[in-house]
């Protein structure tokens, strides 16, 4: 099993593409720019954007990782066992909900925790927003990598468009994602009211991963699994950026 989680981890640095890892960048400057977590002004948000990449890395790796191989939910698909899919899917979304808010949500706390355990709360919200980002950057790297080692490349983007479209948008709304969520959880920490954050961003979590797995078993297409992820996180950045704005 502790091998099983070393390839998982060393599965976002194989085939890096300078496209890949590019496009990955401008997708999270976009939401750096939106959130605009003070990376100029706090080293704290460098420690959130590193942070929260590099734990939610490793929770991935060495906690989902093994959970997905014994949850048997790949063999499943490949079986098409559509209810112990959805099963074992629902049950690995939760536990995943709850590993990676936590683990994005373990800067921000260190943080906190060095201040006294207080914070502003439109800090926290900030710090969230930043370790979010800082995962999904990392994440949306190694899926765009995947692609382009699949043999992929902008010379057949006239004929095969759809796959890469799919795969950038869903990535782009990935990482907005991540930042609305971790960006909520860290607004409640700072409010002293983490618990019921925390629970609030790990069910979104949950119910956006499980999108997939519906996809998978074929109780939804792809557009309107795109569509809803879509308006979650259009829904979700709308609250989070309101709330920024508090004073």
């Amino acid at each position: 099993m502790f091998a099983q989680s070393i390839n998982f981890f060393m599965a976002y640095f194989r085939n890096p593409s300078p496209w890949g890892i590019g496009i990955a960048l401008a997708f999270a400057l976009f939401w750096l720019l939106l959130y605009r977590p003070p990376l100029f002004r706090q080293p704290a948000a460098w420690l959130a954007l590193a942070g929260g990449a590099l734990a939610g890395m490793l929770a991935t790796a060495f906690m989902l990782g093994p959970l997905n191989g014994l949850l048997r939910v790949d063999q499943y698909i490949q079986e098409g066992q559509t209810g112990r899919l959805l099963l074992g899917g629902l049950l690995l979304v939760i536990a995943g909900g709850a590993i990676h808010e936590s683990a994005k949500l373990l800067p921000v706390w260190l943080v906190w925790r060095r201040g006294g355990k207080t914070l502003e709360p439109r800090m926290g919200l900030l710090l969230g927003a930043a370790a979010g980002i800082g995962f999904g950057l990392l994440e949306a790297q190694w899926v765009h990598n995947l692609l382009f080692a699949t043999g992929w490349n902008w010379d057949v983007f006239p004929t095969e468009y759809m796959s890469a479209l799919i795969t950038f948008w869903e990535r782009l709304a990935m990482i907005g994602l991540h930042a609305g969520l971790s960006a909520l959880a860290g607004w409640g920490m700072a409010k002293g009211k983490c618990r019921q954050y925390f629970l609030a961003a790990a069910g979104l979590h949950a119910l956006a991963g499980f999108l997939s797995y519906l996809l998978a078993g074929g109780v939804i297409s792809v557009l309107l699994m795109e569509l809803a992820l879509t308006v979650m996180v259009l829904v979700l950045t709308v609250v989070m950026v309101s709330l920024r704005g508090e004073k």
